[in-house]
């Protein structure tokens, strides 16, 4: 048995998760900033496996999903075309416990310039800025875009690494402070065009952040001038924010590649490997920095009560914190220095990765297709069955909950997805439940 499944089984087996799909969260919390109530992994399965959102937000979320993935191959190849080695060597593959899909991933090196990769990077800082947000007085954030200009290609890196020293030397400045600003995050966004033969990169930053003092319209613009006189272009903008994902939008567009050749491309890979582009300050820095010594991550929960199809995927749902689980160690070569197959790397949080239904996912390295094998190496048969009676309880109450609309989405969806009934199901895993609404064959 893997350390992965091993975690999981200790979290959850002789735990009564289908008797109270709401079950309250525990009253445990992180000191300090984050004030966090957590979430055991129990409580987590309990009111997420099986929860649906509309069926608007994951097509479009999977058709921007599989848009990215083309991009990905298409850069990657490109890329080892230029003796870049952009694939990590290995097969992995996401096996949704609840619906039986299997997804093979190809897995990239972490560039920015690969979009799958980009996307992940954008993800995972996005959370706790949208955490900050959420927490934050809404009048004291405002968003400020400051440009750097153009610049040649070969000269990106040393413009990026001196752009970022003067940002961070102006967030430090004694009239910021005075100003009662404090910077608490910001990226580098770039754009790509052509100046003659030679490509050009645009190089402009979204900084967020929070202003305690009110200085009133005419010191904030005096303010705002002495700002901009701090950056050698002197463009600087500053604006209310609407959206925090706009502070967390892109690195590269990944359509602008389109604009550089093949020598190009692997020029841009050269000139920002190992660059930052993510930028947590002050308070959220404080706030990752206690995630992490307290090994806890954030994870959002739908409102107790709320079962039935959402219009948005996040409408009013709740943050929480929950202990990370062990990466798999296991060996995933022999003595021999050969391959092995089925290595359990990781169980992912439920989401909506298949479906517009929420399930845990299997991580596996090197899946060979016999799950048969897999689950019984692993133990792992008696948490599969406890997520699918989730699964099936929670979609049996949302036939009864739900309006006509929903169910006839639902039915499209089954019928897209070739959906198949609980006969068809994988080997050692059929549930116990009459019906399973949808368990898709491998891939």
């Amino acid at each position: 048995m893997s350390e992965v499944a091993a975690h999981y089984k200790s979290k959850i087996s002789g735990q009564n998760l289908i008797g109270d799909l709401n079950f309250g969260f525990s009253v445990g919390r992180l000191k300090g900033a984050s004030r966090l109530s957590m979430v055991t992994v129990p409580e987590l399965w309990r009111d997420t496996i099986g929860y649906e959102i509309s069926q608007d937000d994951w097509s479009k979320s999977e058709a921007q999903g599989n848009t990215l993935k083309s991009q990905s191959e298409a850069i990657a190849q490109r890329l080892e075309g230029q003796g870049i080695k952009a694939k990590i060597e290995g097969q992995t593959s996401t096996i949704g416990i609840c619906t039986g899909v299997v997804e093979k991933v190809i897995s990239y090196r972490n560039t920015n310039i690969i979009p799958v990769m980009q996307s992940k990077n954008i993800h995972d800082i996005s959370r706790h800025v949208k955490y900050f947000a959420d927490n934050a007085n809404k009048n004291q954030l405002r968003m400020l875009v400051i440009s750097n200009g153009w610049v040649p290609l070969n000269e990106y890196r040393e413009a990026h690494k001196t752009f970022t020293r003067l940002i961070s030397k102006f967030g430090s400045h004694e009239k910021v402070k005075e100003a009662g600003v404090e910077l608490v995050y910001y990226n580098i966004e770039n754009t790509i065009k052509r100046e003659g033969d030679e490509p050009q990169l645009n190089m402009h930053s979204h900084v967020l952040i929070k202003a305690t003092k009110k200085l009133g319209p005419q010191k904030w613009l005096a303010f705002m001038k002495w700002c901009a006189s701090q950056f050698p272009k002197g463009y600087l903008h500053d604006s209310k924010i609407k959206n925090v994902q706009e502070c967390v939008k892109y690195v590269f567009k990944p359509s602008e590649f389109n604009a550089l050749t093949d020598p190009e491309l692997a020029e841009l890979f050269h000139q920002t490997f190992r660059l930052k582009f993510f930028h947590p300050l002050g308070e959220i820095r404080a706030f990752r920095k206690e995630l992490n010594d307290n090994k806890m991550k954030l994870v959002k929960l739908p409102p107790k009560g709320l079962t039935e199809a959402t219009t948005e995927a996040e409408t009013d749902w709740q943050w929480r914190v929950i202990e990370k689980a062990k990466p798999g160690t296991r060996a995933r070569s022999d003595e021999s220095g050969g391959d092995v197959d089925n290595v359990l790397m990781a169980i992912t949080n439920p989401s909506p990765k298949f479906s517009n239904q929420f399930e845990p996912c299997l991580v596996v390295h090197n899946f060979d297709g016999d799950i048969d094998r897999l689950v019984e190496r692993e133990g792992i048969k008696d948490l599969i069955g406890k997520a699918r009676d989730i699964w099936a309880r929670r979609t049996a109450s949302m036939r009864h909950t739900t309006t006509t609309t929903v169910r006839q989405s639902r039915k499209k969806t089954r019928k897209k997805s070739g959906h198949r009934r609980q006969g068809e199901l994988l080997p050692n895993i059929t549930p116990t439940y009459p019906q399973n609404p949808i368990a898709p064959a491998l891939n």
